[in-house]
């Protein structure tokens, strides 16, 4: 019979993957195993934690309680845990690193190389997703995130500050045109990401490259033909002809370079937005965080952002 910290645990893994399937993935057992896990919990707690549908598995409102009085309990887990798995003074233990999908496909990953060689004792849990304002909840030890929540106990140090371009195919500028100033984009086929859980699509606001801080910006509202919550959907749906993406540079970039995309309005972009790392506070951090933490910092440092 499993423990009540074995069942929180695999509740967790379910509510930050939002997915039965991708929780029994990162535990190494079958989907049944996970399901039963939550299933037990619910019972013993005699709550509903999640409701499940065919597409999402969303939280309910005690669990979303439950996500955040036990956090420091599994925190506190692994850092005993850590604490025994030292083997000649190595960082050893897990990490979890809650980011945005476009830091870690475009800026961590590429770089994690020599870390990971440096601390063979060490294991990344890099876990990308597109909430890149929604409030750090759940296990992972380090969140990456565009807005500072206010909680005392999470320190944050700031990455940079990223703007966002637009860019289409070649096919299809070909076949719409290139849009000469931001008000033609209303006339063309825009691709955009959704806010969850409205289901609202962001607003575009462009500046021009060189605008002053005050500058107000030209805002895009719609219509948004293609509204989408991943960004390689979004890049696959751009690839494909269907329109207009915008999308932060470091993700674009890379397909601008070598022509799959053509940047739109390369005299405009968004205003900057920030990006932070955060981690928890107080002198029980466990040093391989400390040391995942000092590893992100350089890493957007030798990309030019820091």
């Amino acid at each position: 019979m499993p423990s009540f910290v074995e069942l929180v645990a695999t509740f967790h893994e379910v509510a930050t993957a939002r997915s039965f399937s991708a929780a029994a993935r990162r535990l190494s057992v079958s989907r049944a195993a996970v399901s039963q896990h939550v299933s037990r919990l619910e019972q013993r707690l005699g709550v509903t934690l999640l409701t499940r549908n065919t597409r999402s598995v969303n939280l309910t409102d005690e669990g979303r309680q439950l996500l955040q009085r036990t956090a420091p309990l599994l925190a506190e887990v692994a850092a005993v845990e850590a604490g025994f798995m030292r083997v000649g003074g190595e960082i050893a233990g897990r990490v979890r690193v809650d980011m945005p999908e476009f830091v870690g496909v475009r800026m961590v990953a590429p770089r994690l190389r020599e870390f990971i060689e440096a601390h063979p004792a060490l294991q990344l849990d890099l876990r990308l997703n597109e909430r890149i304002d929604d409030k750090p909840a759940g296990d992972a030890d380090i969140y990456i995130r565009g807005t500072l929540p206010d909680l005392a106990s999470l320190r944050y140090r700031p990455l940079g500050k990223f703007s966002y371009l637009l860019a289409a195919s070649p096919d299809y500028l070909a076949r719409h045109g290139t849009p000469k100033r931001p008000e033609d984009l209303r006339e063309h086929l825009l691709i955009d990401y959704v806010e969850e859980p409205s289901g609202r699509p962001y607003p575009w606001e462009l500046v021009p490259v060189r605008a002053r801080a005050q500058t107000k910006p030209v805002v895009i509202d719609g219509p948004m033909r293609l509204m989408v919550n991943n960004t390689d959907a979004a890049h696959a749906a751009a690839l494909g002809g269907c329109g207009i993406v915008g999308e932060f540079e470091p993700a674009l970039r890379p397909r601008i370079a070598s022509g799959e995309l053509v940047q739109v309005l390369p005299g405009w972009r968004s205003p900057a937005y920030p990006l932070y790392v955060l981690w928890p506070a107080g002198r029980g951090v466990p040093a391989r965080v400390d040391a995942v933490v000092r590893f992100l910092l350089e890493a957007f440092k030798s990309a030019g952002q820091l």
